[in-house]
């Protein structure tokens, strides 16, 4: 006999989860009403967009399952709606936990979004050297480890750009300078704000390509050495890095609204990210 569900009510949490999956898997709202038709399962397109706002929301406003002492802060590119868009994630740096998923494109705001991180107990934020997040982590208190593979990438991008004769005049110290970003010893902000003083002195000042270079890595000298302090901290975002290939088959934007309705220029999100194939069902309950 034929089951006909047009409401929450007589829908089971595993039917729910399996809608999300299959709008994941890419069938439209209507696609997903289709092929359950078949199995006996009657369920509207309508009550599928609802379903799946709906826990698009719950996603965006769970947090994790215990407290969270440091966190990964990065974007991946991932289509949504047709097109590749900036998605900022953000994990637990222990085991990986997806703890919160959203475009992050156009006037995005990074405060708000970042503001539940303090309440779970997160004391440090692992992330590149994005202007974006740093001033909303130190609105709420973050200490930020900056990931040193950015750091020291953002070294060799630096030196490139720098004009020949300003790489021939301080060859010595740019060699030390890469030497300090690789071992980051206890003296290197006494010896860093050492040059920026003499490359400021009015006598002779120094070109403002090397004093900019020397006062980019001068202020962010303790946020790449906490991770030495603290062996809970990843030194690099390269393990969350490591797990965008596997997020971005499984992340969504619920389906936009039925003909009349205003779109959200910011949807919300759905993940159900699998670990393995038996897995894969809790994964999307969870959500």
């Amino acid at each position: 006999m034929a089951l006909r569900l047009q409401n929450n009510k007589g829908r089971t949490r595993r039917l729910r989860a399996y809608l999300v999956l299959l709008y994941c898997l890419g069938l439209s709202h209507r696609g997903v009403e289709q092929a359950l038709a078949p199995l006996g399962v009657h369920v509207d397109h309508l009550s599928v967009w609802r379903d799946l706002q709906e826990l698009g929301a719950r996603m965006q406003a769970r947090g994790p399952g215990g407290p969270v002492r440091v966190a990964m802060l990065d974007e991946t590119w991932i289509p949504i709606g047709g097109e590749k868009r900036p998605v900022a994630v953000v994990t637990d740096a222990a085991d990986g936990t997806l703890l919160q998923l959203a475009v992050s494109d156009g006037a995005f705001d990074w405060q708000a979004w970042l503001a539940p991180l303090a309440g779970w107990g997160v004391e440090v934020v692992v992330t590149d050297d994005d202007s974006s997040y740093g001033g909303p982590l130190e609105a709420h208190g973050l200490d930020r480890q900056q990931c040193l593979v950015h750091m020291r990438r953002t070294f060799t991008r630096r030196l490139r750009k720098l004009p020949e004769e300003v790489r021939e005049c301080y060859a010595p110290r740019l060699k030390r300078l890469r030497t300090l970003l690789r071992e980051l010893p206890a003296e290197g902000a006494a010896i860093l704000m050492g040059w920026l003083e003499e490359a400021v002195a009015p006598a002779a000042p120094a070109p403002k390509e090397w004093r900019s270079l020397v006062q980019h890595f001068l202020e962010r000298w303790n946020q790449m050495r906490i991770h030495g302090r603290a062996s809970d901290v990843p030194a690099t975002t390269n393990r969350l890095e490591g797990r965008f290939g596997r997020l971005k088959p499984w992340v969504c934007a619920p389906p936009g609204p039925p003909p009349g309705w205003p779109a959200s220029p910011n949807p919300t999100l759905i993940a159900t990210v699998p670990t393995s194939s038996s897995s894969l069902m809790a994964h999307a309950s969870m959500v």
